[in-house]
């Protein structure tokens, strides 16, 4: 069987082949700790909940973020200037905090049989 050829398909003055291999590159870079990366995960976001100076996101792991857009935001700590990022974890969700939680949401189903979007939802609350 002849093995596939890669063809070189130029458009705008770039070689994709090259500028995969430019990709890769910096793929690899970046997981190593070559390439620094500024954490600026609070620039241009809003408040969007009910807390003052607070943005909170789902960070596709597994965890809320709360994220603090101001000094004096509901998650902010005391002297500390900077962003202040808390995570609340889905898998650390409890029984007690699920009880609490359902009292007010009435989720209708006991922690053990709980699917993955209630415990998602209870955890946000």
């Amino acid at each position: 069987m002849a093995q596939p050829r890669l063809h070189h398909i130029r458009g705008g003055g770039c070689n994709c082949v090259s500028a995969v291999r430019v990709i890769n590159w910096l793929v690899d870079e970046i997981g190593t700790g070559g390439v620094t990366i500024e954490d600026e995960s609070a620039v241009g976001l809003e408040t969007n909940c009910a807390a003052p100076g607070v943005h909170i996101r789902w960070d596709f792991k597994g965890a809320w973020e709360a994220i603090t857009l101001e000094r004096d935001s509901a998650v902010a700590e005391q002297g500390v200037g900077d962003t202040v990022l808390a995570r609340s974890l889905v898998s650390k969700l409890t029984l007690e905090k699920w009880e609490v939680v359902g009292k007010i949401h009435e989720y209708g189903v006991d922690f053990s049989a709980a699917s993955p979007k209630q415990r998602k939802d209870a955890t946000f609350h």
